[in-house]
């Protein structure tokens, strides 16, 4: 009978001690304090209205806690008096606004926020290495530099109302797999804001992210997978922005403002394809630096330039076209291409080189076409002269070829009629001086090209399939 009394007595006390350490409290801004009675919680929620003060008693007052819901509080603004400093500052705390600093460091799995909050503070989660499950309102516009840099979060869903996120915001966030960026207004996602999640492999953006700051993603080494909304706003992609990650396609087809993507961009990635939007006017330095499994490479049609180490080391590819309108190949640009014994060139004058454009290149295996009357300059000018060089009337395909690729092309009058067997993307001609006659994008197994009389009537046609392959071949319009 004693036995029995103790052990229920027992059983009560554990049942007692484990009750009281959730709290659930209603309070005015500023007296949380006087509401919450047990400073050994663990776990806490907070209705009513609460400001920095209240922030300031968590922080230093409630250690035990592993476990905050805000998400029925309200946080009002703060003027402090002249003697007042909260968490290093001092003056007004906006309404709406998580202070910076506020929960830095702390052992809390789990956070809500406060409902109609509009501003994360600076490193107000930094350091939250136990985090793994954060609420985030869609009422919050802004989230500030290294706001949650290191934390533990495994997801991260974010809509609404946003408009940035800050420098180094979720940077080194080892845990985090997966970022969802939703319907948001016009939003930046500033320089290094994930850089070094090294977890993370998928990223989603809607259409009104408008810019990727410098190293956003850098050194996100299991990033494989980005999907990108089609006629999305993204106008910029910064330097190093998504360097040494795994990703294997750039989906940046549909982004028709993009009008700058940044030098390295996709350095030491995995692509698949190397492109960026027809519309730049230069190939950025080293922007696809060390894809060594790329098999595809497509030159921007209106490029003029291509700046130095931009190709440096694609060793699979085996062939490229060089548009009408390049100008200038910077130092080392296609250094390392080992792969390569194709190049077709469609510029109207010979492109000026830098030192070691082809260096770690067997040029003399490789075939050069060019613009029948520049063949000469090609031979006198240095690096170029080591290529086989030869006219582009001399660009055809072997029989071979057109039964490997399964495409057939022939003039009907005007009309260029194209099939093939694998769906094209994308089908270019050009006549015998390299200007682009047709330059038509469809996804498609057949094409009808309008092609308008030349003379003498030699064309090239290039024709990009939907599997990564390209072909190039001479046609006779008679």
């Amino acid at each position: 009978m004693y036995r029995s009394i103790v052990a229920m007595a027992l059983i009560a006390m554990i049942a007692s001690y484990f009750r009281i350490q959730a709290a659930s409290v209603a309070c005015e801004a500023g007296e949380l304090s006087t509401c919450v009675e047990d400073l050994d919680i663990t776990e806490l929620s907070v209705s009513g209205t609460i400001d920095v003060r209240d922030f300031k008693f968590i922080n230093e007052e409630l250690h035990n806690l592993v476990s905050i819901n805000l998400g029925n509080a309200f946080v009002a603004g703060y003027e402090c008096s002249a003697d007042e400093c909260y968490f290093g500052k001092s003056g007004e705390f906006p309404a709406g606004e998580l202070p910076g600093m506020c929960f830095f460091g702390k052992r809390y799995s789990s956070v809500v926020l406060p409902e109609g909050l509009k501003s994360i503070g600076e490193y107000s989660m930094a350091g939250c290495d136990k985090l793994h499950s954060i609420i985030i309102p869609s009422t919050v516009t802004e989230i500030n530099e290294h706001a949650f840099n290191g934390s533990g979060i495994e997801e991260l869903h974010l809509s609404g109302n946003l408009e940035m996120i800050g420098k180094g915001a979720f940077a080194g966030c080892r845990s985090l797999q997966v970022v969802d960026i939703g319907e948001t207004s016009d939003c930046v996602i500033e320089d290094d804001a994930f850089a070094r999640c090294v977890a993370l492999e998928q990223v989603t953006m809607g259409g009104n992210v408008v810019s990727i700051g410098n190293g956003a993603f850098k050194g996100c080494n299991s990033l494989k997978t980005l999907k990108v909304e089609d006629g999305s706003g993204l106008a910029m992609i910064g330097d190093e922005a998504f360097m040494d990650t795994q990703l294997t396609e750039t989906p940046f087809a549909g982004c028709s403002q993009l009008l700058r993507v940044g030098s390295w961009a996709f350095a030491n990635a995995s692509l698949n394809e190397l492109s960026l939007p027809s519309c730049m006017s230069n190939v950025p330095e080293g922007v696809f630096f060390g894809n060594n499994e790329s098999s595809t490479m497509i030159i921007p049609d209106n490029a003029t330039n291509i700046d130095k180490f931009a190709f440096y080391g694609c060793s699979a590819i085996n062939s490229f076209s060089i548009p009408n309108g390049m100008a200038c190949i910077g130092d080392n640009a296609f250094e390392s291409m080992s792969g390569l014994d194709k190049i077709v060139s469609y510029a109207k004058t010979v492109p000026e080189l830098g030192s070691d454009v082809f260096y770690g290149i067997n040029q003399p295996a490789v075939r050069l076409y060019v613009n029948d009357g520049l063949v000469n300059d090609y031979n006198l000018a240095e690096q170029w002269n080591l290529f086989e060089i030869m006219g582009l009337s001399n660009v055809s395909m072997t029989s071979a070829d057109v039964v490997a690729c399964d495409v057939r092309a022939y003039f009907d009058g005007d009309m260029l009629e194209i099939t093939a067997d694998t769906e094209m993307i994308r089908v270019t001609v050009v006549d015998i001086s390299g200007i682009v006659v047709a330059d038509v994008h469809l996804f498609d197994c057949q094409a009808n090209v309008v092609v308008p009389n030349r003379n003498p009537s030699i064309f090239a046609a290039r024709i990009e399939l939907s599997n990564g392959v390209s072909h190039t071949m001479k046609l006779i319009k008679r």
